[in-house]
């Protein structure tokens, strides 16, 4: 049971050490607005994405579940950054094409690698917290996409 256990800490962490392998190309955003915006915006097309997956493949509903909580969470938790920053409310969900597992591990990529990005655009040190342990719970739920694709073949 220990070494299962080690082994799927190293899994968790390993979207992390891979994204930090390759070279950087780093988006830097000009306000906490800008982060947040795209974040909302990503967010929502990383849900959008998983419920078509949900709705293809009866096995993922419960993980779906799991991962639009957290959403969710992070949601109302940015919502109230915004609100003691005096924003405006998040954008609208994007249109989403048609189911892609691939597409879905991408989203919630670009979702992750936003987070880490506008960290420096954010001054506020909660807020920075916050966003930190949005990329750790981001980094789970790529982790266990990351281990689909590879039970499905389609992480090859």
């Amino acid at each position: 049971m220990r070494s299962r256990r080690a082994a799927l800490r190293a899994l968790a962490v390993l979207p992390v050490a891979a994204a930090a392998a390759r070279p950087a190309h780093a988006r830097d955003y000009a306000s906490a607005s800008e982060v947040l915006e795209t974040i909302d915006t990503l967010s929502l097309e990383v849900e959008a994405r998983a419920d078509a997956v949900a709705g293809a493949v009866a096995s993922a509903r419960d993980f779906v579940a799991s991962l639009k909580a957290d959403l969710a969470r992070h949601r109302r938790e940015r919502a109230r950054l915004r609100e003691a920053r005096g924003e405006a409310r998040a954008p609208a969900a994007p249109p989403i094409e048609p189911l892609a597992l691939a597409r879905l591990r991408s989203t919630l990529e670009q979702l992750m690698h936003a987070h880490a990005e506008g960290l420096p655009a954010l001054a506020h040190g909660a807020s920075v917290q916050r966003l930190a342990e949005h990329m750790t719970d981001l980094s789970r739920l790529l982790a266990v996409v990351d281990l689909w694709l590879d039970d499905e073949g389609e992480g090859d």
